[in-house]
């Protein structure tokens, strides 16, 4: 498809968005991620259930596909969203909020991957990046969980959150049925020792195992 018919799509699925306070509890947190096989020109897709209770992953599962789509920045949905949803059917553990690694409404057109996959889902679903696609934003202190809001278009729409002292911040941003605030929040409690939230590390992890065990 032409990047203007993608973004005409883009533009109609973000009116299904809904930015709204998650009062509710949670246990179980599906994270996802990918990787790019380069040699075999394939997407590896993966995605984790991790127990917030009892800190352990419970269930994971893989898919593997041929490269449909290039990288193209503010299109990473299109690239990705195949193998992902590959991976997520073949989970069996039920889970209650959605962790990405990549954007949220933080995106040119207000959607970004994390916004994609929580519409399909209908879910609760946060984007967690290791870097800004959009936006600008005051110094964030040195403290864990030190924020700045990420603002875009004279819009808040995301947070610079310091998830490890003195260690380089993420970007947080909402995907669908949660809002900033809320985000931080549950991102704060999933971080441990590490910068990265524990599921999304988990799922880095697998990524980086399973891509290995492909590649050899």
């Amino acid at each position: 498809m032409e990047l203007e018919k993608l973004k005409a799509l883009q533009i109609k699925l973000k009116n299904k968005i809904h930015i709204t306070p998650y009062t509710g509890t949670f246990k179980n947190v599906l994270a996802i991620d990918s990787s790019y096989l380069k040699k075999l020109n394939k997407i590896i897709s993966m995605a984790i259930v991790y127990d917030a209770n009892k800190k352990e992953i419970v269930d994971k599962a893989f898919a593997i596909e041929h490269v449909k789509f290039p990288y193209i920045p503010g299109f990473l949905s299109f690239r990705e969203i195949d193998t992902t949803l590959s991976a997520i059917k073949k989970i069996h553990s039920k889970y209650d909020i959605v962790l990405v690694d990549g954007q949220g409404i933080a995106h040119p057109r207000g959607f970004g991957f994390a916004s994609h996959l929580g519409v399909l889902l209908e879910k609760p679903t946060i984007g967690c990046a290791k870097s800004r696609l959009v936006g600008s934003y005051n110094e964030v202190g040195a403290k864990k969980g030190d924020f700045s809001y990420l603002i875009h278009n004279s819009e808040v729409v995301g947070a610079v959150l310091r998830t490890k002292a003195y260690v380089k911040p993420i970007f947080i941003s909402p995907g669908n049925l949660i809002d900033i605030d809320s985000s931080i929040k549950i991102v704060i409690q999933l971080t441990e020792k590490y910068r990265l939230p524990e599921p999304i590390r988990f799922a880095h992890i697998f990524a980086e195992e399973t891509k290995r065990l492909w590649e050899k």
